[in-house]
């Protein structure tokens, strides 16, 4: 199979750029407030309307069709916004020439700021993709495309403005920035699953090793605000082999991490499980698991320790284990494609699992963290939707025309997870999506 070149990141953000400098012509219209008053013999006030209703619409596009936007890619959102944009723009320059006011504020205003919403949202995740090691940068670059716009479009519409009169004006702008929108689409794309940079690792840093449920000296460890508590022995089947070690490390350990932020006045998140909806006495690990939400609980009752439990549902995504028994349902099918090996169905197929990529989880723990809302018992880390482990399989063999093998069922194995409670939607505006499929199909052999 013919490895696809990889693009070159500098241009990715130069077509980010393109696209957010078109848009944010926008914030030059003062400078055609006056020449399209006078058009239609109305006070500025009133062509300012049409602003008006363009960002309203930019800010409600934004919020509703972000997951539309991650779910289609920047290549079709960008599109798309190229046209709408472009559509209204040219649509305005119509509705000078034929001096409608209505049809302007449906041009420029709705067309258009439906268009600006989707091409303001389009370019900035995919950039911060692209720069893992210069997330700054890119975000920045991106807003710096915006803000500049009315310094560079400015002068020249109101020279257009001028030379060739309102609608003409309208009408070149409108061709310029749907090609400028539309060339610079054709290039942006998504970098692929797990890219990273050269000569860039992730997760540099200081590393001390320590038993946590055994430390005495907590003074070792410095001075922090923030403690995410993601350590635990993980999966099911290796707690029946082990239930001493982990009841050691998934309920001792979390104890004594909680000591220390108890004295140190530091705020821990913690990682729970959605094992907690199911029955406690199915296995070591979903017992240990909620005693260990338990404990903090308490200290967060009794000590008023600065405690988030944050429950994860079924995590998958780049560089998650692919063999062994620390393998979840994913990362393990990944590895036996991998290896052209049946992918193996544990039980019947028809158990359902609320699969959540691991982005999705990751800005869960952010906002978490970062936010001023507390919840009494667990903010719940899922998607909302689940799959049955054979709807899951299908999308492999799809991929990858493998085939898959059903073996017995293991104890402890449970049949449905799917997040139930809104909570960390609400409260926090956490918006996970539904890309399973999508990742699937994305996948390729190493």
């Amino acid at each position: 199979m013919n490895t696809p070149k990889l693009k070159n990141r500098w241009l990715i953000a130069a077509s980010a750029v393109g696209i957010h400098i078109s848009i944010g012509s926008v914030y030059a219209y003062s400078v055609m407030t006056n020449p399209v008053k006078d058009i239609f013999d109305v006070e500025g006030s009133v062509i300012k309307w049409a602003f008006k209703i363009a960002i309203l619409l930019l800010g409600l596009s934004a919020a509703l069709l972000g997951r539309w936007v991650e779910k289609v890619g920047p290549k079709i959102s960008g599109t798309t916004a190229g046209i709408l944009y472009g559509i209204g723009i040219l649509g305005s320059g119509l509705a000078v020439e034929i001096e409608s006011l209505t049809l302007f504020y449906l041009f420029y205003g709705v067309i258009g700021g439906i268009g600006l919403g989707i091409g303001y949202i389009t370019p900035v995740s995919t950039l911060v993709k692209w720069f893992p090691d210069r997330r700054g940068l890119a975000t920045g670059m991106a807003i710096m495309g915006f803000g500049f716009a009315a310094l560079i479009f400015g002068p020249a519409m109101a020279k257009l403005f001028e030379i060739v009169g309102v609608s003409n004006a309208f009408y070149i702008l409108g061709v310029i920035y749907m090609i400028l929108i539309l060339t610079s689409s054709r290039y942006i794309e998504r970098p692929p699953e797990g890219y990273l940079p050269a000569g860039f690792k992730e997760g540099e840093g200081k590393i001390i090793e320590e038993d946590i449920s055994n430390i005495i000296d907590y003074s070792k460890f410095g001075k922090f605000d923030l403690v995410y508590h993601l350590a635990a022995i993980a999966r099911i089947q290796p707690s029946f082999e082990n239930p001493v070690d982990t009841f050691r490390v998934n309920v001792i350990g979390t104890q004594a991490v909680a000591e220390w932020a108890r004295h140190n006045n530091v705020k821990v998140i913690y990682a729970g499980s959605s094992s907690q909806w199911h029955d406690p006495f199915q296995s070591p690990y979903a017992m240990y698991k909620k005693l260990g939400e338990d404990v903090c609980k308490m200290y967060k009752k009794v000590f008023g320790t600065n405690i988030e439990i944050a429950r994860f549902y079924n995590v998958y995504g780049p560089h998650e284990i692919t063999e062994g028994k620390w393998a979840a349902v994913i990362g393990k099918w990944r590895g036996q494609v991998e290896q052209n090996y049946p992918i193996t169905i544990v039980g019947d197929g028809e158990q359902r699992r609320d699969f959540t990529h691991v982005d999705d989880i990751v800005d869960g723990l952010i906002k978490i963290a970062f936010g001023d809302e507390k919840h009494e018992d667990a903010w719940e880390l899922g998607t909302g939707f689940n799959y049955s482990l054979n709807e899951v399989a299908d999308m492999f063999i799809k991929k990858f025309s493998c085939v898959k093998v059903y073996m017995t069922d293991e104890k402890g194995n449970y049949r449905e997870t799917k997040r139930e409670n809104n909570d960390a939607l609400n409260r926090l505006g956490w918006r996970p999506k539904d890309v399973l499929r999508e990742y699937i199909e994305n996948l390729e052999k190493q």
